[in-house]
């Protein structure tokens, strides 16, 4: 799709000629053009008419390519189409198109969601078709039960809760209804966000489609997971803007204060969760760190990547790679901040093979990492770091 009308996309959506993934692709679009303010155009008429060709005669459209989870549910692609049509329609086919929203409407109230994906695109779909509250209600209700403790939503039961599918529960549950009678759920929400958000504005997401093709560097931070994590961080801020009350600004990370929102009550946002004004002490905070979790595999005569972390003046001088671990006073200069945070593809320290003898470090720990950092990195004189258990 070409915004304005132009290029070869606008002749294949007029043609109806194949397209891999036309419904999501279109709603995803539509999405942004609608969050725009942008007006109907040639290029949005295209994508309605090849949608309105190809929806199944029981009212859902199919998704095509296996990349889970943007592309992985008809629930998805129906309720993207549904977006497309509802804020983009045709105005001499209003009738015919409202008939195809009734049908798809239907499929979709009528559809079991069992990922996050689903519910919270039936939810969408829905609001986006105009259901009525009890049927919403019912389903922010499921999706609520998603939760997690830690105040954020997985993007299935065996996972972790990323920014993904928070982002996604967040907004949906604010754009369906029925939330401003549950605030704490927001919030906790609003919290796992801004607590999981890194330095560089990023949210990190691990990719589970299944890689049949080397991925194209997309310029965006964390590797291989960089396309993912491009749209977990879209969700995310989506969650945080809608989350706001009207004037009020979204911090751009959770080390700056601010306030969010919903319209039923203020959400503060989360306090820091190590105050770098504070200075660290090497031998309790940073020392046990390390030597737990890096020195194993970065010291002696055959330090992985000619990397050695046992002492400081090798710590800042870095390895094979030619690029200083940590740079006194800057840990967004520093790479060790970016490998212990996996934004550096085949480079997450602790290797996520090893990470069942040499655990990974918990955001407390890479919150006093960066405070060291950004103290200077001090280290104590004559003081050489060794594996646990070799002393």
């Amino acid at each position: 799709m070409t915004h304005g009308g132009q290029g070869p996309a606008l002749e294949v959506n007029l043609q109806t000629t194949f397209h891999p993934e036309p419904a999501i692709v279109a709603g995803y679009a539509s999405l942004v053009l609608h969050l725009e303010h942008e007006p109907a155009s040639a290029a949005t008429d295209a994508m309605v008419h090849q949608l309105a060709t190809i929806q199944h005669p029981d009212g859902h459209w199919s998704w095509n390519l296996p990349r889970p989870p943007i592309q992985a549910s008809d629930i998805g692609a129906t309720a993207q189409a549904i977006h497309t049509i509802k804020h983009f329609t045709i105005p001499a086919r209003k009738p015919e198109l409202e008939q195809r929203l009734q049908r798809a409407r239907t499929w979709l109230a009528k559809s079991s969601a069992e990922t996050t994906e689903e519910r919270v695109h039936q939810l969408l779909g829905l609001v986006w078709a105009g259901e009525t509250s009890g049927r919403l209600k019912k389903l922010s209700t499921a999706l609520l039960q998603e939760q997690r403790p830690d105040g954020g939503w997985s993007q299935l039961a065996g996972l972790d809760s990323d920014a993904y599918a928070t982002g996604q529960a967040i907004y949906a549950l604010q754009e369906g209804g029925g939330i401003p009678a549950s605030p704490s759920a927001i919030r906790k929400g609003i919290d796992y966000l801004l607590r999981s958000q890194n330095a560089d504005g990023t949210w990190h997401v691990r990719r589970r489609a299944h890689p049949f093709q080397p991925p194209m560097d997309s310029g965006f931070s964390h590797g291989a997971d960089g396309w993912i994590s491009s749209a977990g961080s879209s969700w995310a801020v989506l969650a945080l803007v809608t989350a706001s009350d009207p004037g009020q600004s979204v911090p751009a990370n959770p080390h700056l204060t601010g306030t969010t929102g919903t319209a039923a009550e203020s959400v503060p946002a989360t306090k820091p969760t190590s105050d770098v004004t504070t200075p660290v002490e090497f031998a309790r905070d940073i020392q046990p760190t390390l030597e737990r979790s890096c020195v194993a595999c970065h010291s002696g005569e055959r330090a992985k990547g000619g990397f050695l972390v046992t002492e400081r003046a090798a710590l800042l001088r870095g390895g094979a790679r030619g690029e200083p671990a940590v740079v006194p006073g800057k840990p967004e200069a520093s790479l060790l901040l970016r490998v212990v945070q996996d934004q550096v593809e085949d480079l997450e320290m602790p290797p996520l093979a090893k990470r069942g003898k040499y655990p990974q470090l918990t955001k407390n720990e890479i919150e006093k990492l960066r405070a060291w950092a950004s103290q200077g990195a001090p280290w104590p004189s004559g003081t050489t770091l060794h594996p646990i258990g070799t002393r």
